[in-house]
């Protein structure tokens, strides 16, 4: 593909700190949905 390694390992790096707010936003998503629910 033409990339470094180097360039990969920080690609890799971003998308899993990227799937990490994401799960995180989840969790505050569910919260405010069970308060409404209440």
């Amino acid at each position: 593909m033409g990339y470094s390694l180097q360039y990969a390992f920080r690609m890799h790096e971003k998308a899993l700190k990227c799937i990490e707010s994401c799960k995180e936003e989840s969790k505050v998503d569910k919260k405010r949905v069970a308060m409404v629910v209440k």
